[in-house]
């Protein structure tokens, strides 16, 4: 009788795990959806606008970036601060080609004008002079200059730019004012300061650099304002992976799944972490990439329907080409070029700041939680090695995403000190 009753929770038990499990499929798969919808109807929308201002502004841009040239320097003179003027071109370039009266056809052309390799000289001669039909770039959803065509109705290209960098820093204090009290000083400091080694402030003026650190700033607040409910949080890392796929165009894409991870892993009180919390990690980082792939996959789908040309043949020809490497270099070369682009004079000097102040203020490590970090450390050299050709060729922005080795490198020689407790507050 007693088995019996045992048999009888049991098969309960597993019915209600599979309603749940079914449950929570349908309400992911909801959301997705509505995603779709919403960039569909955000791209067409913008394509619809009147254009005239837009152009105007867009015309003007074109000469301060053609004197500049395509990767020009600013503030500092190393190649490390280099600026993608190139890609910036391009996104103008198709927010200039955008024909508001087919709009969902624009929006899955992503149409630009190229009469050379020159982009910021194209962009110029586009604006100009007599203008060519538009050729298709359809891959990428390019949520950013649908973004920045309805801010170009507002500002001009030197306004947009401030808009960001105000925006970046809004965002940056935000994270802070809700980090540090939950974290510590030398948590918020580890962040900081891995952030600042790999000259991550460059980013807050670019068009191109600009999405994935909003993104990640804005879903780190997320999770610290939301920490302890994993339901929320993996809804959240579903969420983000489609954002990234939408705005960002592939430049440091991990780094949205990155940041808040180590969010969520310094939040982490002085008990040793659980034995699952790897297993969490992994939930989290297939839930990110598997709706970024989704959505990007989406975008070849319906472009592939609304064109004349198969745009899934082409995307995944261009992933085979992004993961691959030829006879001119390997995996590890292209580890070994973003390793190259790292500061790490101004790195070491901070890492053996921190080491003293671990050793004066030692406490026994929580070598689970040093483990995670290890974890997360070595994330940035895998994505490399998978995506060896992509990084290969543009390692000089691509070796940023080393921030996550430096924080959690620092954030691991944080869980060796004596410091204050986490203050806790409640609601924050």
């Amino acid at each position: 009788m007693k088995n019996l009753i045992f048999a009888d929770c049991n098969n309960i038990e597993m019915h209600r795990f599979d309603y749940m499990r079914r449950h929570r499929f349908v309400w992911f798969l909801g959301v997705f959806c509505l995603l779709i919808m919403a960039y569909c109807l955000f791209a067409v929308i913008s394509c619809w606008l009147p254009d005239k201002t837009i152009k105007e502004h867009v015309k003007r841009a074109s000469s301060s970036l053609a004197e500049q040239g395509n990767y020009p320097r600013s503030v500092i003179d190393v190649a490390a601060c280099q600026q993608d003027r190139f890609t910036e071109s391009l996104i103008l370039n198709e927010v200039y080609c955008v024909d508001r009266h087919k709009p969902f056809h624009s929006a899955m052309k992503n149409g630009f004008v190229m009469y050379s390799f020159n982009l910021t000289s194209d962009l110029w001669r586009l604006t100009h002079e007599e203008q060519l039909e538009p050729s298709p770039y359809a891959r990428y959803w390019f949520g950013s200059s649908f973004l920045y065509r309805i801010l170009l109705v507002f500002l001009d290209f030197n306004q947009l730019q401030w808009f960001l960098f105000a925006l970046s820093c809004a965002l940056s204090l935000m994270f802070a004012y809700y980090y540090l009290p939950r974290a510590g000083i030398w948590r918020t400091a580890a962040m900081m300061m891995g952030w600042v080694t790999v000259y991550g402030f460059m980013m807050w003026f670019s068009l191109q650099f600009t999405p994935v650190f909003i993104i990640s700033m804005a879903a780190s607040v997320f999770i610290v304002r939301f920490y302890g409910d994993n339901r929320k949080i993996s809804m959240l890392f579903f969420i983000v992976g489609s954002l990234t796929c939408f705005f960002d165009l592939l430049t440091l894409p991990l780094l949205t799944f990155g940041w808040p991870l180590l969010t969520w892993l310094s939040l982490h009180d002085d008990k040793p972490v659980a034995a699952n919390e790897f297993g969490q990690m992994v939930k989290w980082g297939a839930l990110w990439l598997g709706c970024f792939a989704l959505t990007w996959f989406t975008k070849w789908v319906l472009s592939t329907l609304v064109l004349d040309y198969n745009v899934i043949q082409d995307g995944i020809k261009t992933v085979f080409y992004r993961t691959g490497n030829d006879n001119e270099f390997t995996r590890w070369d292209a580890v070994a070029k973003n390793i190259s682009m790292v500061p790490w004079k101004m790195f070491c000097i901070t890492l053996i700041a921190f080491v003293i102040c671990a050793a004066i203020r030692f406490k026994t490590p929580r070598w689970q939680n040093i483990l995670l970090y290890l974890v997360v450390a070595a994330a940035p050299y895998l994505w490399y090695a998978v995506l060896s050709n992509h990084s290969h060729i543009h390692f000089w922005f691509t070796y940023r995403l080393q921030f996550l080795t430096f924080a959690a490198l620092l954030l691991a020689i944080c869980d060796c000190m004596i410091s204050e407790k986490t203050v806790y507050i409640k609601g924050a």
